[in-house]
């Protein structure tokens, strides 16, 4: 019983790490991916949905187009709003 609890409550805690923000580290400090990564990192502090959110995450697009989480979380806020 102990077990079967202890692996459920790491299934239920898995959504949690697998939406974390993404390792900057995994480029180079000269990659444009990274300049993006830190621009994200950037513009997730600012409220969903503002001016400023939406033009760092748009600039991290526009440094690396490949950079999936810019993507994501540009749209975080239309789900949120319906």
């Amino acid at each position: 019983m102990k077990r079967l609890l202890i692996i459920a409550m790491g299934l239920l805690s898995l959504p949690q790490k697998a939406s974390a923000f993404p390792n900057c580290n995994i480029y180079a400090k000269n990659d444009p991916c990274y300049q993006a990564c830190k621009e994200a990192e950037l513009g997730v502090k600012e409220f969903p949905g503002s001016v400023a959110f939406q033009a760092r995450l748009l600039k991290s697009i526009d440094l690396c187009p490949d950079f999936a989480f810019a993507y994501f979380e540009l749209s975080v806020p239309y789900a949120k709003m319906g």
